[in-house]
């Protein structure tokens, strides 16, 4: 079994200013106020409320793509929001947020969940056929 490395992962010093910069651009279009805090592989983006965070996004630092949370610590891979360099290309005042028409993030967007919804199956169990007389 390979050891985990514990090195933090190096990124390059526009990278600070972009999430920075994408910190700035959620404050102003939201109106809310937001925090990043550093990690190994990933950068939190967390909505701070009444004194609390609440954890938005993760942002990966090898290639800065933006990715939902399902929580405090975990990813959600299936949500991806383009990357810090496309931040002007999404509307993110929704609490999904969408990419806006005619953008090449809305043609790979609408790429990735056609992806998904073909990987969705029926849910439930099955229902149960009862023989009629």
């Amino acid at each position: 079994m390979a050891k985990k490395s514990n090195e933090v992962i190096a990124v390059d010093p526009d990278y600070v200013t972009k999430i920075n910069a994408f910190v700035e651009h959620l404050q102003t279009v939201t109106g809310e106020s937001f925090a990043s805090s550093a990690g190994r592989k990933f950068d939190k983006v967390f909505k701070v409320v009444d004194m609390e965070k609440k954890c938005a996004f993760m942002v990966r630092r090898s290639d800065g793509s933006i990715f939902g949370t399902k929580s405090w610590v975990m990813i959600n891979y299936r949500r991806t929001f383009g990357t810090i360099d496309t931040v002007s290309e999404w509307v993110w005042t929704t609490k999904r947020p969408k990419p806006l028409e005619n953008t090449p993030s809305a043609v790979a967007h609408s790429a990735r969940e056609a992806e998904l919804a073909k990987s969705y199956g029926p849910r439930g169990r099955p229902r149960k056929v009862l023989a009629s007389n």
